[in-house]
């Protein structure tokens, strides 16, 4: 064979090729794989929506913050990417047909603003069948601990089989010791068994007030307070 007629073989294969390869790519459409993180933090945001707003294609985000937006035209597209509590981001990228392209998204923390909360101090309650132990009667009493605290209050008897530090239980106007619903910070301290509080183990010098409830007074209590409710604050601070 003739080494012209050979050379013109390989020029036509070769331009054969080379149409052949767009064509070929043209069957593949681009796509694009990206990533979408925290702008500080550089975690992934998962549940982020990746949106081509110029033909509605979109998809979201999976837990380790990877998309994928398949079967676009090669071209220039405009991406835009948005979760919740950060800022919207829009970005172009370049497709080409046959390609995958890879893109890293970082999306800006948006702070969210919330509405102001009012606390207001309850005031003591009052009333027939309540006492009030502010912490100025308390320092005044000059008392060891709780039980010796409470053991002078109208209607309120208090039980220490021992000496100082050994259990204490309290009962009002003749009741049963579990029949006192003894609560610090509006928690109950009633044992769930017994039903009883060894108020010795309560430490004086972190008590605020002290409101013993007696009488009809005891209702907003509940059924655990039968005889009476003896409510503690802690001091804050």
């Amino acid at each position: 064979m003739r080494p012209e007629r050979t050379w013109g073989r390989w020029v036509a294969l070769a331009g054969i090729a080379l149409i052949a390869v767009p064509r070929l790519a043209a069957q593949f459409p681009a796509e694009l794989a990206g990533l979408v993180v925290d702008a500080g933090s550089r975690t992934p945001v998962p549940n982020a929506r990746v949106r081509v707003p110029a033909n509605g294609l979109a998809v979201e985000t999976d837990v380790g913050g990877r998309f994928r937006l398949k079967g676009l035209p090669a071209g220039e597209w405009e991406i835009e990417v948005a979760a919740i509590g950060y800022h919207t981001v829009r970005r172009r990228v370049s497709l080409t047909d046959g390609r995958v392209e890879r893109a890293t998204v970082p999306l800006d923390p948006k702070p969210v603003a919330l509405a102001p909360i009012e606390v207001t101090a309850a005031p003591a309650p009052s009333g027939p069948g309540i006492s009030v132990i502010g912490r100025e009667q308390i320092e005044k009493t000059l008392a060891a601990d709780v039980p010796k605290l409470l053991a002078g209050q109208p209607g309120v008897t208090i039980t220490q089989k021992g000496g100082p530090g050994s259990a204490a239980t309290v009962s009002i106007r003749g009741s049963a010791p579990h029949q006192v619903l003894v609560l610090v910070d509006d928690v109950p301290l009633n044992d769930p068994i017994t039903g009883e509080v060894d108020l010795a183990t309560l430490p004086l010098e972190q008590i605020e007030r002290v409101t013993i409830v007696r009488g009809a007074a005891v209702a907003r209590y509940g059924p655990r307070a039968l005889a009476g409710a003896v409510a503690i604050e802690r001091r804050r601070g």
